[in-house]
């Protein structure tokens, strides 16, 4: 369950039973390739920032030609957080 809040784009859930803080836990502590990317998203805004613009490029990659039917591989798949690419049909189930 924390797992797929997490996915969501939640920030934490209630934890009705202590024996549910370690698993919460696990599932919201960032992995450290996503520290080390949030980092370096943070360090690409300051950057832009102080170049008097608030836009910047973190990495680029091309996977196709026609990026709609490309397999998309996200920052939060790269960094372990998540395994795929949700679809509103899977959120709009998960909230059934």
């Amino acid at each position: 369950m924390a797992t797929d809040a997490r996915n969501l784009g939640m920030k934490g859930v209630l934890c009705p039973d202590p024996s549910w803080v370690a698993p919460v836990n696990a599932a919201f502590t960032p992995t450290a390739d996503l520290v080390a990317y949030n980092m370096r998203v943070r360090e690409v805004f300051a950057e832009a920032v102080a170049a008097g613009t608030a836009a910047g490029s973190v990495s680029v990659s091309i996977l196709a030609a026609d990026p709609r039917s490309a397999p998309r591989v996200t920052p939060a798949m790269e960094a372990g957080v998540s395994d795929h690419v949700w679809s509103l049909e899977e959120i709009a189930e998960l909230a059934a």
